[in-house]
C-alpha cells in the first residue's frame, strides 16, 4: 500500500511540471506561443486557423497587444472591419510607441473613413456607433511609410518592434508590453458596394468645362476617356450621347451645377438614372531642379560632386465631379482630384501626357462607382 501512495506521489509531482501545466502558471509563455504559431499560419495562407489561434491567446492572456494587433489584421482581412477598430485600438492603447501596430492603426482609420464610412452612416447612425474621424490634415502617412519599410529579418525587426516597449510586468491585471517581430502581409479588403453603384445603372457623363486651360478640346477627350474606361470596367450603361458645353465661366457653371430642375429634364430626355459633369483643368509649368551631379576631375583623378541644373516640365490635371441624381436633380455628391506627373525637358501640352496623368486619377474615379476588392498591406507581429 506505501508503495502504490509513493507511486502516486510521484506521478502527481511529474504532472505538475509537465510543459502544459507550466504553460497555465504563466499565461505570458503560452499567449506568445499561440500568437506566433496564428503568424506561421496566416503567412501560409490559412487566416481561419490564425484567426482561431489568436483568439485562444487572448484567453489566455488579454491583455497580450501582439494578438490584439493581429486579430485586427485578420478582422480587416474578412471584412468585420468594427471589431477590426476594436482590437487595432486595444493594441495600439497596450503598445503605444511601437511603430508597426500604429502603422495598422492609421492606415486602417484611413481605409475605413474614406472607403467604408460613407456607406454606412446611416447604419452607424442607426445603430448608435460612434463615428470615425477624419484623420488630420497633414498628418503622416502611414500607407507610404509601411509601403517603403525594408523587408526586416526577424531579428532586425525584434530590435525595432520592442525597443522602448519593454514594461514591467505583473501577469494579474498587468499589460504585458513587448513586441516581438514584425512581418507585412497583403490583404483584400471584400468587394463592396459603393454609395452610387447601389442605386443608380444607366449613367451619362455630361461633359466638363475647362478651366483657364491652354488645350482647348478638354471637354471631349475627358468625357470621352472616362465613358470608355467605365464601359470596360463596368457593368454600367454608359449613354452614348454627345456631350454638352457647359460653361466656361465659374459663376455661371456653379449657377449650373445648382439647377435642379434643369437637370431632371435632362435625366429625362437622356434615360440616365445619374448623371455626371464637372471641371478640367490641365496645363504645363517648369519644375526645373538642382540635382547631384558626380564627376571626375581629369587633373587630379579624384571625384568630385556638382549641382546639376535639370530643366522638367510638369503636367497637372484639376478635376473636379459633380454626381446629379437624374430621378430629382438633386446634387448627391462631389469631389476634387489633382494629380501632377514631371517629364524632363521642356514640353509643349500634349495629348499623349493628358492621358499619362488621366491614369493616374481614373482609379481614384472608378472608386466612386464601380464596387472592387481593395488590397492593403499590413504588419503581423509575433510576441
Amino acid at each position: 500500500m506505501a508503495y502504490i501512495f509513493r507511486l502516486s506521489v510521484v506521478l502527481t509531482i511529474l504532472i505538475s511540471a509537465s510543459p502544459a501545466a507550466a504553460q497555465v502558471e504563466n499565461p505570458i509563455v503560452e499567449a506568445r506561443r499561440l500568437t506566433n504559431f496564428g503568424v506561421d499560419a496566416a503567412l501560409n495562407g490559412l487566416w481561419s486557423e490564425a484567426h482561431f489561434r489568436w483568439l485562444q491567446a487572448l484567453e489566455t492572456f488579454p491583455n497580450f497587444p501582439a494578438a490584439h494587433n493581429n486579430l485586427g489584421v485578420v478582422f480587416e482581412h474578412f471584412g468585420n472591419y468594427n471589431q477590426a477598430r476594436e482590437h487595432y485600438s486595444v493594441a495600439l492603447e497596450l503598445v503605444e510607441r511601437n511603430r508597426f501596430i500604429h502603422s495598422n492603426n492609421r492606415m486602417f482609420l484611413r481605409f475605413f473613413y474614406q472607403q467604408i464610412q460613407q456607406t454606412r452612416r446611416g447604419e452607424a447612425d442607426a445603430e448608435g456607433e460612434e463615428a470615425v474621424e477624419a484623420p488630420p490634415e497633414g498628418a503622416p502617412d502611414a500607407d507610404a511609410a509601411a509601403v517603403e519599410a525594408p523587408a526586416e529579418s526577424e531579428g532586425d525587426a525584434e530590435g525595432a518592434a520592442g525597443s522602448g516597449d519593454e514594461t514591467s510586468v505583473t501577469i494579474l491585471g498587468e499589460t504585458y508590453g513587448r513586441v516581438g517581430s514584425a512581418r507585412q502581409v497583403l490583404i483584400k479588403h471584400p468587394r463592396r458596394e459603393t454609395p452610387m453603384s447601389a442605386r443608380y445603372r444607366r449613367v451619362y457623363i455630361a461633359g466638363f468645362s475647362p478651366r483657364e486651360a491652354d488645350y482647348e478640346n478638354l471637354n471631349f477627350e475627358t468625357t470621352e476617356y472616362l465613358r470608355s474606361e467605365l464601359r470596360k470596367y463596368s457593368l454600367y450603361e454608359v449613354i452614348p450621347l454627345e456631350e454638352l458645353a457647359l460653361p466656361s465661366d465659374e459663376e455661371s457653371f456653379y449657377e449650373l451645377v445648382d439647377d435642379y430642375e434643369f437637370w431632371r429634364n435632362l435625366g429625362g430626355r437622356v434615360g440616365a438614372d445619374l448623371i455626371i459633369c464637372g471641371q478640367v483643368n490641365f496645363y504645363a509649368e517648369p519644375s526645373d531642379g538642382f540635382y547631384p551631379y558626380e564627376y571626375r576631375d581629369t587633373r587630379t583623378g579624384n571625384y568630385r560632386t556638382a549641382q546639376l541644373l535639370i530643366q522638367r516640365t510638369a503636367y497637372t490635371i484639376e478635376l473636379d465631379l459633380y454626381f446629379h441624381d437624374a430621378a430629382t436633380g438633386e446634387l448627391i455628391h462631389e469631389e476634387s482630384f489633382g494629380q501632377t506627373i514631371v517629364y524632363r525637358g521642356r514640353l509643349e501640352l500634349n495629348l499623349q501626357a493628358f492621358f499619362d496623368v488621366m491614369n493616374r486619377v481614373l482609379p481614384r474615379f472608378m472608386d466612386l462607382l464601380v464596387p472592387r476588392e481593395h488590397d492593403a498591406i499590413r504588419f503581423l507581429v509575433r510576441g
